[in-house]
């Protein structure tokens, strides 16, 4: 590429998740502070008018999953865009002349990233990833998992097994998370598809994050003023404890289904109150911790090694 090409591409900024860092909240601030950004020369895409009406998502802060899921090579929930709309939605982006921000959890349970990378090829894309230590994010997963088939009242995941290390870890098959908890390999794929001119990992881990906070933290990446932000007053995704779960599953077990609907819909009902129903939700007992790190030492050696972020800290829920 010629100095002369380099200095008219374009700069973007892909953020790529991973779910359970914070995404959703800074989802919500970037989607809330377009003035602000503006005047820093960066925005937050809509999608194509053309698309406006197909969906609530499409005007959503999490709009960009379908942009994700347009190029998803797994299974995915989101609508794609159609061809035309998709290649509208990339000139507008080539065209205006402030930086675009792209966000979206799904971006990384992508397989392979050569299509994506084709239609970023235009652009010079730093890359923003957080990461969090294996088990913490393992234990996170599972509890989105729950509090959305809570939400749902669903009781097919219930029983004796239910918030067992057993039951978390065929979660992580069933669901194909098990090959994201390799972060290394996830960004080679990333690397090797999208060809970014810079990664920029980061720490889910309130030690670390500038400000002790995920929004503060990205702020901080492109020196932004975060208190002119507009960011959520609380966790855009809280979890749910695995004292409120368990209160449902011990209904389940002793008097069946029909009984655990009836908590479950106390619960919800609590929910839509604004009730705080967060707290721990830890599975893993300490030895099963244990081997889960040792598993993936040498990963986030490597890791630590070419992206200079350490997942070793205490990293509390």
């Amino acid at each position: 590429m010629s100095l002369t090409e380099r200095a008219t591409r374009k700069t973007l900024v892909l953020h790529i998740g991973l779910q359970k860092t914070g995404t959703s909240s800074i989802q919500v601030m970037l989607a809330g502070s377009a003035s602000y950004l503006d005047a820093q020369g960066f925005y937050f895409p809509d999608l194509p008018d053309a698309e406006a009406d197909e969906s609530r998502l499409s005007r959503s802060p999490f709009r960009h999953n379908r942009i994700a899921g347009t190029y998803a090579d797994y299974p995915t929930s989101f609508q794609r865009l159609d061809q035309e709309n998709m290649a509208l939605f990339w000139r507008e982006l080539a065209a205006d002349p402030r930086i675009p921000i792209l966000s979206a959890e799904d971006f990384s349970r992508q397989r392979d990233y050569t299509a994506l990378g084709m239609a970023l090829a235009p652009f010079d894309v730093t890359v923003v990833l957080y990461v969090r230590r294996q088990d913490l994010f393992a234990e996170s997963l599972y509890n989105q998992r729950n509090k959305i088939l809570l939400q749902r009242g669903s009781t097919d995941h219930l029983g004796e097994d239910f918030l067992t290390s057993e039951d978390l870890f065929a979660f992580l098959r069933r669901e194909a998370y098990i090959p994201i908890l390799n972060f290394t390999r996830l960004l080679a794929r990333l690397e090797a598809g999208i060809r970014p001119v810079k990664v920029l990992v980061r720490a889910f881990d309130r030690a670390t994050l500038e400000g002790a906070d995920v929004c503060t933290d990205f702020c901080a990446l492109f020196g932004w003023d975060a208190q002119a932000m507009s960011r959520p007053g609380h966790d855009a995704n809280s979890s749910v404890s695995n004292q409120v779960l368990a209160s449902v599953n011990e209904v389940f077990v002793r008097q069946g289904p029909e009984a655990a609907q009836l908590k479950i819909a106390q619960i919800n009902q609590s929910f839509q109150a604004g009730e705080d129903l967060s707290g721990s939700y830890k599975v893993f007992p300490p030895q099963i911790r244990r081997t889960v790190q040792r598993q993936y030492a040498d990963i986030n050696a490597e890791l630590h090694r070419r992206y200079g972020v350490d997942l070793t800290a205490r990293n509390d829920q």
